[in-house]
């Protein structure tokens, strides 16, 4: 058994840095931080707010990883700071079961503060943004509890009025699962434009194609092409399994990060991260190539005026040892294909790491 796992369970582990970073990690605010020359600051709170009905270790969240351009930097709950040099920055936000990005700029010697909201549960991702965020997902629990406490009341005026079941009580139960799922909808809803908020407009990167300065979008919608040109939105999401002997719980697997993908458009490399981006590009034929975690390639024609939406879904595979202590097999297999408008500003597809 690991220190990890004797001091604190996964799900409060403290904030702390992550075993592979290379990035220097302060606590904050005690004591203040000292950035050295040319470099500035970015504190991440990360939280789970537990609600009422959620009990079960199984709805508990495990630790997140904060990573900082593609590499780890943060793993656990609480409140850190990473110092980076001046600059724009791509914050990424990796949880078991899902992820969230935003670019940021860090001015020389300033601070920059972004809060993660955790999800409540598996079935959404959580959200990274400025500070004031809330929690996305819906409690199950408390939802049903809910819907419960407007139903027994409906029930008990049924019984004292003597109505015939057929007329009432039946209709009743039957619109139980109709609610539970017309709650889930509309909290889907919210969190969608809450992440949308989140992200913000979409973000120039320090990075150029040749129809113009390619944007980080996330969730943002995308903007309007240059004239005579068109775009690629490309929307990338992975599947992480690790096989080990010491169990879905260990340490190791929960801190597995996974790297974004290295993009090839028209032979030239091209900013990518386990989000969507923006690429304008004149019209005509071109072709997108994933060179990691596996080979891919895929030829789009692009009309001029016009976003064309592509899903890079990758699927990696990783073997640690007995003990534990070191990758013995890594395979990956990525696909590469056309996606829809709603899909492409989205996340395509739940990023998991699974044991």
């Amino acid at each position: 058994m690991t220190t990890t796992e004797t001091e604190y369970p996964l799900h409060k582990l403290p904030i702390r840095p992550h075993p592979d970073t290379s990035y220097q990690v302060l606590p904050y605010p005690e004591p203040p931080p000292h950035l050295p020359a040319g470099h500035g600051g970015l504190v991440v709170r990360t939280w789970y707010r537990r609600r009422l009905m959620d009990k079960s270790p199984k709805v508990l969240p495990l630790p997140p990883m904060i990573g900082v351009d593609g590499r780890p930097a943060l793993w656990g709950w609480g409140t850190a700071l990473v110092v980076l040099p001046a600059g724009q920055h791509l914050v990424q936000a990796h949880l078991a079961t899902a992820g969230s990005e935003r670019m940021v700029t860090v001015a020389e010697g300033g601070i920059v503060t972004l809060e993660y909201a955790a999800p409540r549960n598996s079935s959404c991702r959580g959200v990274l943004g400025p500070p004031g965020q809330h929690q996305p997902g819906l409690s199950y629990g408390n939802t049903l509890f809910g819907i419960l406490m407007v139903y027994l009341p409906l029930g008990a005026f049924v019984e004292a009025h003597d109505y015939p079941l057929y007329t009432v009580g039946y209709p009743a139960v039957a619109s139980l699962p109709a609610a539970f799922i017309a709650a889930a909808l509309i909290q889907r809803r919210l969190d969608r434009r809450a992440r949308i908020r989140a992200a913000g407009l979409p973000v120039p990167a320090p990075a150029a194609t040749a129809g113009g300065i390619l944007q980080f979008l996330d969730g943002a919608p995308p903007p309007d092409p240059p004239e005579g040109c068109g775009a690629i939105a490309l929307t990338s999401s992975f599947r992480t399994k690790v096989e080990t002997a010491a169990g879905s719980w260990s340490p190791h697997v929960m801190s597995t990060w996974t790297s974004p993908p290295t993009v090839r458009i028209d032979g030239r490399p091209a900013p990518a991260s386990w989000s969507t981006w923006w690429y304008p590009v004149p019209a005509g034929p071109h072709e997108i190539e994933v060179v990691e975690p596996a080979y891919a390639r895929l030829r789009v024609e692009v009309v001029a005026g016009r976003t064309h939406y592509v899903h890079c879904r990758a699927r990696i595979r990783i073997v640690r040892d007995r003990t534990d202590s070191h990758v013995v097999d890594q395979r990956a297999t990525v696909t590469l294909r056309p996606d829809g408008p709603r899909r492409g500003r989205a996340k395509a597809t739940t990023n998991r790491i699974v044991a």
